[in-house]
Parts: structure tokens; C-alpha cells; sequence
């Protein structure tokens, strides 16, 4: 995960609530935190609509390794809807 306004990777933060975050590593970024459940929802949803079958079912557990393989970026822009993503070649 990359800021979009900093141009540098989110680092992950979890608080005392338990809820985990991704923030920017840049103390001047207006950036807010971002829930770091909804981001990872986010990212699958995108990975599901670009590659599987719509019967293709994959546990939670399968998700991390598929997105590590087929996802070389996602930059975050000013809020969650400024979503870009970086595909490898899947062969």
C-alpha cells in the first residue's frame, strides 16, 4: 500500500481499540488513517473483478498469497475512492 499524496509506503498501525490501519509514514500528510479490513475488502474485490470466475470461491486465508503473486501496487489516493492498482502479468 503507497500514499498517493506522498508517494511513499503506508505502514501498518494497530491502536489500542485492536483495529488494525494503514497511516503514511510522512508526519506532514493530511492523510487520515485508513481501516486497514476495509483497504484489504477493497483490494479483493478489485483482484475478484479483474481475474475470477464469478463461481470461484477462495478462503480468507488463500487471499494474501493470490494478491502477493497478481499485485505489485495500490496506491491510495486522497480518500478510498482514489484507488489505484499495479497488476504483475499473470500468465
Amino acid at each position: 500500500m503507497w500514499c498517493g499524496l506522498c508517494d511513499v509506503a503506508l505502514k501498518p498501525a494497530l491502536l489500542a481499540t485492536r483495529i488494525r490501519f494503514y497511516g503514511c509514514r510522512n508526519p506532514r500528510c493530511p492523510r487520515p488513517l485508513v481501516e486497514a479490513d476495509l483497504v484489504e475488502t477493497l483490494v479483493w474485490q478489485a483482484f475478484e473483478y479483474r481475474f475470477l470466475e464469478p463461481i470461484a470461491e477462495v478462503i480468507a486465508e488463500e487471499q494474501r498469497a493470490i494478491l502477493e503473486h497478481a499485485l505489485e501496487r495500490v496506491t491510495i489516493g486522497a480518500d478510498l475512492g482514489q484507488m489505484c492498482y499495479v497488476w504483475r502479468d499473470l500468465p
